[in-house]
């Protein structure tokens, strides 16, 4: 077992990592709420971190055992940036709890009762629910709770990966040179990972967070009439931008199928959004029936979250209980959608 390198403390990694090109204004780090987060140090002015693109590090260039996590050999990566990066997940991430809480995560659901498991493959196509996780599969966790996407690629962002979620957090800068979080906040320091909802949210980092939308999961729909089938899928990163933060999905023709990348099937900001995204971005695309697809869709997907309510039934546990508080969240936000013509400039639901 390899001996694991570390930072003795958070002002030896802030100067290392200065040293590297990056920027720390108005932050620091510390505990709260028995949890680890980055803070404003005089929340009267605004925070800014910044990684460089050259401590940016592409999860395929990424090896673990259960000590260390480093840069794989012949990967193109300075020696300062190779030391950093295992000296931080030395320090916190990785060591600091961040392998310790992926483990947990996969063997919660590896312990879910069968009838639950069994719902969660039917339904959502949960995989690998009956193999026990061992340390592949911790890494592939790890590394899907942090990565965010940068020109194509998928990276980990040593600093930035420590922000917490909130649905209203600030947003991440990509577009440029490396990547930036900053702005004005009132104490800890919040991002929004994604526009991802409550479920894929829960799915992909463990934790439950009431999310503005709900989107679709897979549907298949085999017309009876002569028109084309569809295949609609759960990929919400496909998308284009509409205002107001809406998002519409790619929609195509392959192989004598209409594909569409995802519905928008909830907003708590204004239900009247998804079927008003529907109509101008995706039933152009649909032969006759669109209406009816749309709310046979938002029906099937909310009767898998009243399948899985009612499956965990008579179960107790800590998994189960997140499943339930995750449904029961998801459900709400699928019940904000209006698919009638009329609309309100406020919801009720917010």
């Amino acid at each position: 077992m390899r001996k694991r390198t570390s930072f003795a403390n958070w002002n030896e990694l802030e100067a290392s990592f200065r040293g590297l090109g990056g920027e720390l204004h108005n932050v620091t780090m510390r505990q709260s709420n028995g949890s680890r987060g980055l803070f404003a140090i005089d929340p009267s002015r605004p925070v800014r971190i910044h990684i460089p693109d050259e401590i940016l590090v592409r999860i395929e260039d990424i090896q673990s055992d259960m000590d260390a996590l480093t840069i794989k050999p012949g990967a193109s990566y300075s020696d300062q940036a190779r030391d950093f990066f295992e000296r931080y997940h030395g320090f916190t991430s990785w060591a600091g709890g961040g392998r310790e809480s992926a483990e947990k995560f996969l063997k919660g659901l590896y312990r879910l009762p069968p009838p639950i498991k069994q719902v969660l493959t039917e339904e959502f196509a949960v995989a690998k629910l009956d193999i026990l996780p061992g340390e592949p599969e911790i890494l592939t966790q790890f590394i899907d709770s942090r990565a965010i996407r940068k020109k194509g690629q998928r990276v980990l962002m040593p600093v930035l990966e420590l922000v917490n979620h909130a649905p209203w957090g600030l947003s991440y800068g990509t577009e440029m040179a490396g990547i930036t979080l900053e702005g004005m906040t009132k104490s800890e320091v919040f991002a929004r990972y994604s526009i991802n909802d409550t479920w894929k949210k829960f799915l992909t980092y463990g934790f439950v967070s009431p999310e503005r939308f709900a989107f679709s999961q897979t549907f298949s729909a085999e017309p009876k009439n002569g028109a084309k089938p569809i295949n609609l899928r759960a990929a919400a990163s496909e998308r284009k931008s509409l205002p107001d933060g809406l998002i519409s999905p790619l929609v195509s023709a392959k192989d004598g199928r209409i594909d569409i990348s995802f519905l928008l099937l909830g907003d708590r900001k204004n239900p009247a959004n998804p079927a008003a995204v529907f109509r101008q971005n995706v039933k152009p695309h649909l032969d006759a029936n669109a209406e009816e697809f749309f709310e046979t869709v938002l029906f099937m997907n909310r009767l898998k979250f009243f399948k899985l309510l009612q499956t965990a039934e008579g179960h107790s546990g800590e998994m189960v209980e997140k499943l339930r508080q995750a449904a029961r969240l998801q459900l709400e936000a699928l019940a904000a959608c209006w698919v009638g013509a009329w609309s309100t400039e406020k919801s009720a639901l917010v």
